[in-house]
């Protein structure tokens, strides 16, 4: 797909565009077309339509299904990693959202979009966040009150391509909007094919808190805005694919020590030790000369 908004310029899809500047692209053993993900072969020989008399061998024959954004396509192409450790003071999270699809994730019109939520835990609290990015507005619906599913402003990041214009041409600048009603790109956050996202979040550990901290970090996959899923009612789509699917999950814990220092004490090497062993000895031996 590759279209944009004819007036503007705005994009539409530029699926084609991303593939082209994707390492599936480039000649070699690694090389993959839209069609050898898209349209697989067929396992075996068989007719092509309906309404075909002749007999077609395998490679003759392709899926036109067209799968994509499927829980197994993703959970197989977008990874995420998750690291969590405690410096004492807070609780630091490193987040990695890896690409490895043939396109930008998530690609398609603008509506697709993705949330990565980092959910850190102490005593059944969640612990407040120190710094760190937080999820944009479209994580949330347009329902007054926060409502289960709402992630706006929570800790995390927020992966599309957010459209703005004005509708038909008239009024205030809103957004998101469809490439048709778009006159610039408000926000860019798309992961490129090959590429990964990293982030880091930090949580402050309560005073004189001990235990164990869970750390929860979810890769959600929106088909739709969620406002507008919301406000429209939509949860399956005519396919039968749910509008909201969970990429990938982590759960981590991170034990907190009452007492502990912030930064740990260096150890000492085996020549330091060496060193100090040496002058112990050779100052036993001065004073038993002089005895």
């Amino acid at each position: 797909h590759q279209y944009n908004n004819p007036d503007t310029g705005a994009p539409g899809q530029n699926t084609y565009v991303e593939w082209l500047a994707s390492p599936y692209a480039q000649p070699g053993p690694d090389f993959r077309s839209c069609q050898d993900c898209h349209m697989p072969q067929a396992d075996g020989p068989g007719l092509i339509a309906v309404t075909a008399q002749r007999e077609r061998p395998a490679e003759q024959r392709h899926a036109h299904t067209f799968v994509g954004s499927i829980p197994e396509t993703l959970s197989a192409n977008i990874l995420l990693n998750v690291n969590a450790l405690s410096d004492g003071q807070e609780i630091v999270v490193d987040a990695a959202v890896q690409n490895l699809a043939g396109h930008s994730f998530p690609a398609g019109v603008s509506v697709r979009n993705a949330i990565l939520a980092i959910e850190v835990i102490a005593d059944g609290q969640p612990l407040v966040q120190t710094a760190g990015p937080v999820i944009p507005f479209y994580g949330s619906d347009d329902v007054p009150g926060i409502q289960p599913g709402d992630l706006a402003d929570l800790p995390g990041k927020g992966f599309a391509k957010v459209l703005e214009g004005r509708i038909n041409g008239a009024g205030p600048v809103v957004r998101p909007v469809l490439f048709i009603d778009a006159e610039n790109v408000f926000a860019n956050t798309i992961i490129p094919s090959g590429q990964t996202d990293q982030s880091q979040y930090r949580f402050a550990i309560p005073a004189g808190f001990s235990g164990n901290v869970e750390v929860n970090a979810r890769l959600l996959y929106r088909r739709a805005w969620r406002a507008l899923a919301v406000t429209k009612g939509w949860t399956i789509t005519p396919g039968g694919q749910p509008i909201e699917i969970e990429v990938a999950a982590e759960q981590l814990t991170v034990s907190v020590g009452a007492g502990l220092l912030p930064n740990a004490i260096p150890t000492m090497g085996l020549p330091a030790l060496l060193l100090i062993f040496g002058t112990l000895g050779l100052i036993g031996l001065v004073r038993s000369r002089r005895g």
